[in-house]
């Protein structure tokens, strides 16, 4: 599994930039994808996918340990919708 330092190596090798140098644009990236969600705006990455901010409505569920029916509230959390050349090369195992 990746981890946030081996994406910002990398893209310090891929960009032939320091790690620290690269740090700083991740961080930034990852900053920006996180105010525009809370926003409630989408952001979106054409190939790659859309960081959007989905609501669930308040619902009925049931407490597991008594089985007593209980009023979940509503939430808001996000969601990420994989894009098109992003599914098709996790799909055929391609690196892109």
């Amino acid at each position: 599994m990746a981890n946030k330092k081996n994406i910002v190596t990398e893209v310090a090798k891929k960009s032939h930039v320091t790690f620290k140098e690269a740090e700083v644009i991740v961080n930034n990236l990852l900053i920006e994808i996180t105010e525009t969600l809370i926003k409630g705006d989408a952001v979106k990455l054409t190939g790659f996918g859309k960081f959007e901010v989905r609501k669930r409505a308040e619902r009925v569920g049931r407490n597991i340990n008594t089985g007593e029916t209980i009023k979940i509230k509503s939430t808001i959390s996000p969601f990420f919708v994989p894009g098109t050349i992003l599914n098709n090369a996790v799909k055929s195992g391609q690196k892109k």
